[in-house]
């Protein structure tokens, strides 16, 4: 500290302290206002040097005998105390502004301070908890041995560190990772408590939908595994079957039981389609059907899914509810609407399903996503729990749901918007609590003119006959053989392969006798893809007729629709495939109606 008597910095004086400080100072003028200081009056001020230093300084009169002789100033080194205040200025704005929960307490647990993110987290505010225990957001997810655990470890001088289930003030529950750590004093003590925290609620969710994806993706290779070898043992028995079916008679005592055999092979198909489409592996192939019959077909399936304690009802539209979508598709839709429902009345109820067909000229029920016009509206009506309005604006979000933990995925309902979209459609719901749910789905309306001409066929029709040269190319021998029996029936030259190699081979030897090629996706050894880009290597324009019981979105498979592809799905009935070849034959150029001689 400097003491320097007012009357050396007075009257023009050049002490030598004065003009030290005089250079250092910033602001020379400053250390003159300090002379002019009246007597009587004492003040402070703080002077800053040029190294960086400053000085607190104190002006006081200098009295003898009650005779004011002049001023004392005073001046003391701040230098480090202000830097430690700074210092802590920035570590306080640091803590209030941390995104992070930061709760300070005393040895005993009561809380001291906590920062505004605490507040924003919790719900509470700071003078809410002030004094309080932390255990005001316990959640009781943890038992009373985790938190004698929790206590004993800091008290004893360690950091503890964990994850901890806590509760809001509003009651819903979030997780955060915790770091909690002692305080220590000058003399070693512990003095404080401080946890940092951070909430972990939203990474806990993506991680478990993360989990949910991978899961779902094993599931979907199992499934299109599953797919491929069931199709294939389908499409021997189907075939065989239209084999069986084309010699009996009318009246034949056996043609019932063929029937019967051959539905149940279709509803064996229908089976892996659901499966595949469960696990997105599975392509649109829109076909014109109607809607109606759809729904009837589908109602065995139904009262199975929903269950004794409901009654199903279904309202047909008076006329054909003719639409262009794939069936499988449709199906998922009307299931998962209808296993939404029983889940919104775990105690029974009533559940109808409406078909019906609309003209609207302007958006139907004023969704904007759709175009004014003739549209078909199935409707899918429980007597459930309904959902307020905040569940309605996230119920097609994927992963979203109000059911508990292992029931159901989340993906129910955003399916079923991917669909509707893909068919360009819309999806409308009403719903209130305690007041049930309806769920609309509107997909554009077709003419049913040509539902007769697509109908299908009992029998094999003469006109599906050919004679040209096809290559069959298929692993699985009962499939191929099958394949080459009903072609050569039918009039056609066959070749075949078993893999991918062969083919090419084969193909090389009769390269200019090859009009269609047959050919399943999943093979050993090459990729129906690759045999398919080799081929066509060599004959760009070369009819191909895609066939597989698999998607074509597994693996290395990228086919799509508006590739212009041909595909065939297995298991496919006889008239189907001879259909398809003499459609790919006829359509060459200048080969409409025309047969080899």
């Amino acid at each position: 500290m400097w003491n320097i008597p007012a009357a050396a910095m007075s009257g023009g004086n050049s002490a030598p302290i004065y003009e030290l400080m005089m250079a250092q100072m910033e602001d020379p003028n400053s250390l003159k206002d300090c002379v002019e200081i009246p007597a009587q009056v004492e003040k402070r001020g703080v002077l800053s040097l040029k190294d960086g230093r400053v000085f607190e300084r104190f002006s006081c009169p200098l009295v003898f005998e009650e005779v004011v002789e002049g001023r004392v100033c005073s001046y003391r080194d701040i230098t480090a105390r202000q830097k430690a205040e700074k210092e802590r200025e920035r570590l306080l704005s640091a803590i209030e502004q941390a995104a992070e929960t930061i709760v300070i307490t005393d040895v005993t647990g009561a809380i001291e301070y906590v920062n505004p993110a605490f507040e924003d987290i919790s719900g509470y505010t700071r003078a809410e908890v002030i004094g309080a225990n932390p255990n005001i957001l316990s959640s009781g997810h943890h038992d009373t041995a985790f938190f004698a655990s929790l206590w004993n470890t800091v008290i004893g001088g360690d950091t503890w560190k964990g994850r901890i289930v806590n509760r809001r003030k509003d009651g819903i529950t979030f997780t955060e990772d915790a770091v909690i750590s002692p305080v220590r004093d000058a003399d070693g003590q512990i003095a404080h408590f401080v946890a940092v925290k951070r909430d972990v609620s939203r990474e806990i969710e993506l991680e478990a939908q993360l989990n949910q994806s991978q899961k779902m993706e094993a599931i979907g290779q199992l499934a299109g595994g599953i797919a491929h070898d069931f199709n294939n043992l389908l499409q021997v028995i189907d075939g065989h079957i239209d084999l069986l079916l084309a010699t009996l008679p009318a009246d034949s005592a056996n043609r019932e039981d063929a029937e019967t055999v051959r539905a149940a092979t279709d509803r064996a198909a229908n089976l892996t389609r659901q499966l595949l489409a469960f696990s997105r592996q599975q392509w649109i192939q829109p076909v014109d059907l109607d809607l109606n019959q759809l729904v009837a077909d589908l109602m065995k399936l139904l009262r199975r899914v929903i269950g004794a304690p409901i009654s199903l009802r279904i309202i047909p539209s008076p006329d054909p509810a003719m639409i262009h979508a794939d069936p499988g598709q449709i199906e998922q839709v009307l299931v998962n609407l209808c296993i939404n429902a029983r889940d919104a009345m775990p105690h029974g109820g009533a559940l109808s399903i409406e078909c019906e067909n609309v003209v609207s000229d302007s958006d139907p029920d004023g969704v904007p996503e759709a175009k004014a016009g003739a549209f078909v509206c199935l409707s899918v009506t429980d007597s459930g729990t309904g959902m307020d309005a905040e569940t309605l604006e996230h119920i097609f979000e994927p992963f979203f749901t109000t059911k508990e933990t292992g029931r159901g995925t989340g993906l129910g309902l955003a399916t079923v918007y991917g669909i509707i979209q893909q068919h360009k459609g819309v999806i409308q719901v009403d719903s209130r609590p305690g007041a049930g749910s309806t769920f609309k789905v509107f997909l554009p309306k077709i003419q049913s003119e040509t539902a007769e001409e697509k109908s299908r066929a009992n029998g094999l029709e003469p006109d599906l006959e050919g004679n040209e040269t096809i290559l069959v190319v298929e692993d699985e021998e009962a499939v191929r053989d099958l394949s080459l029996r009903i072609l050569e029936q039918y009039g056609y030259r066959v070749l075949s392969a078993s893999d991918g190699e062969e083919a090419l081979r084969v193909f090389e030897e009769h390269v200019d006798e090859i009009q269609l090629v047959l050919l399943d996706i999943v093979m050993p050894k090459m990729s129906g893809r690759e045999v398919m880009k080799r081929l066509r290597e060599k004959r760009p324009s070369l009819p191909v007729l895609l066939t597989t019981g698999y998607s074509p979105y597994a693996e290395d498979i990228n086919f799509t629709i508006e590739d212009g592809l041909q595909l065939l799905r297995k298991p496919y009935h006889t008239h189907e495939l001879l259909g398809r070849i003499r459609e790919i034959l006829d359509s060459r150029p200048g080969e409409a109606g025309k047969r080899d001689s």
